[in-house]
């Protein structure tokens, strides 16, 4: 029975180790930052204003950064940054960047800002293609239930 437990833990230890390394760790355990970073930027660099203003995902800019919620935020435009500054709830993305649909499973994954979805004005980001083309097939299931692991 001993060594049952404590082969348990050790595999407990190996999951959580692995998972830190991808980025991955279950909501439950509070190990991830408010925002995902990556390269020491929320959202990988990508400029949260953008995907209001021209619906596409575009880089910022190190000369256009403002620090909100422990992270370095980028912009492309001075404008871009003005506007995030003077109200970042409106364009930061939902649940800290981090994929919509792993965190409605109750994970935190790694947010791609290449694969991004505008809900009711809302910013949602996912890991990748796969993983956004089944979030959009039912997709109100899918960001009420990340609302309310993320809360």
């Amino acid at each position: 029975m001993k060594l049952i437990l404590i082969g348990i833990l050790v595999l407990i230890v190996i999951v959580m180790i692995g998972g830190k390394v991808m980025g991955i760790s279950p909501i439950a355990l509070n190990v991830h930052k408010q925002v995902f970073q990556e390269k020491n930027f929320a959202i990988s660099g990508y400029d949260p204003v953008e995907y209001h203003r021209s619906m596409s995902a575009l880089k910022g800019k190190e000369a256009y950064s403002f620090d909100w919620q422990d992270a370095t935020w980028l912009f492309s435009t001075q404008e871009n940054l003005e506007s995030f500054k003077n109200n970042p709830q409106e364009y930061a993305p939902q649940v800290g960047g981090y994929c919509t649909f792993a965190v409605s499973k109750g994970f935190t994954a790694p947010g791609n800002g290449e694969f991004w979805h505008i809900d009711n004005n809302n910013l949602y980001l996912f890991s990748n293609e796969a993983v956004k083309k089944d979030a959009l097939e039912n997709f109100d299931k899918i960001k009420t239930s990340a609302k309310k692991k993320w809360d």
